[in-house]
């Protein structure tokens, strides 16, 4: 699956150079930036994959963007900062996970670290199917915990009929419990 990109960089700046250097099979569509304030809008409209940052910026710190970005997405991010600013960079881009390399950099470097930022989202993906589908089945667990109480309560069941009581007739209808406790509820529920 190819990815996205958002590059930000000044205009002048080597980010046509950095868009070109992309390979095509694996990431597209590639989207340019020239301020933050573009930037800002881009990463909302389009939720990029990857996002590119140049630095400097002509309207603000793209260390301080990249950190913003990385509490506000699930994108990865490849900070490319000149040699003489990389000491002066925060604990807080690295503790956001945000990969920097210095410029210039090399044809290799530069595409060992947007592969590296790539793979970072592949997990950050990979860990927010798994979230929805542990919040998918916390979700169907409370519809019904609150079916069983309800049914414990106006047909006075032990909680264990009342389980029971749903399974089955989950199974005899061969669908999911949280169908049948949706049923219950709309019943049972003044």
């Amino acid at each position: 699956m190819k990815q996205s990109v958002l590059i930000v960089s000044r205009p002048g700046t080597s980010a046509e150079g950095l868009r070109a250097l992309l390979p095509g099979e694996e990431f597209g569509p590639v989207d340019l930036a020239v301020t933050l304030a573009e930037a800002r809008q881009r990463l909302r409209d389009n939720r990029p994959d990857l996002l590119l940052l140049i630095d400097p910026l002509p309207d603000g710190s793209a260390p301080d963007f990249a950190v913003t970005a990385a509490g506000d997405t699930a994108a990865g991010i490849l900070l490319l900062v000149r040699e003489d600013d990389a000491g002066d960079l925060s604990p807080q881009v690295e503790e956001a996970g945000i990969i920097v390399l210095t410029r210039p950099a090399g044809r290799q470097t530069l595409l060992a670290g947007i592969r590296h930022a790539a793979a970072t989202r592949a997990r950050l993906r990979a860990f927010e199917r798994k979230t929805a589908r542990l919040e998918s089945r916390l979700s169907e667990e409370k519809l019904v915990h609150r079916a069983k109480l309800l049914i414990m309560e106006r047909l006075k069941m032990s909680e264990a009929d009342a389980h029971k009581y749903i399974e089955r007739k989950a199974m005899n209808a061969c669908v999911r419990r949280a169908e049948i406790a949706a049923d219950l509820i709309r019943t049972y529920e003044d």
